[in-house]
């Protein structure tokens, strides 16, 4: 198995059940999955509950070898979230945070803004693709300190930015 949980499977039913998981749970679960699943190349996080730090606290156990991390309309993680999760995936060399616009939600700003595109290069400096489609609180700036962190990066997709 290379891949879980892609972003058109439809039928996974997880996802389809994830209002009804706690992030608690769901976390427990991903461990679980990864620990047992450690030759995945793909993971996708959309539409599914927020990871907790309790996957921190395994990581260990579950060396990744996830190359492709998708997190379509990842609104729920703060700045730090999102930075222990790109650290889950040391091996990761294509984010997809599509759909991941500035608003505010539960009180803090969302990821995908300058100062997201530096938590993801100081993250994840091996990342040679990167979907920023739809994300409209990125600047100049900030696709320069990503371009400064990420030695290998050869794409940036900006449609809709």
């Amino acid at each position: 198995m290379t891949s879980l949980w892609e972003i058109n499977n439809s039928e996974c039913s997880l996802r389809k059940s994830a209002e009804d998981i706690t992030p608690e749970a769901f976390s427990r679960i991903l461990c679980t999955l990864l620990i047992r699943f450690q030759h995945l190349k793909r993971l996708s996080l959309s539409g599914l509950p927020e990871v907790t730090d309790y996957v921190t606290s395994q990581a260990k156990l579950f060396g990744s070898k996830v190359q492709y991390l998708c997190l379509r309309y990842c609104r729920k993680y703060s700045y730090k979230k999102l930075s222990l999760l790109f650290s889950l995936f040391p091996r990761l060399t294509s984010v997809s945070l599509t759909h991941c616009r500035y608003w505010v939600i539960y009180d803090c700003p969302l990821p995908i803004t300058d100062e997201g595109l530096e938590v993801l290069g100081k993250s994840c400096p091996s990342l040679q693709t990167v979907n920023l489609e739809n994300c409209r609180g990125i600047t100049d700036y900030g696709l320069q300190v990503l371009a400064k962190s990420c030695a290998s990066l050869k794409m940036v997709d900006l449609e809709n930015c």
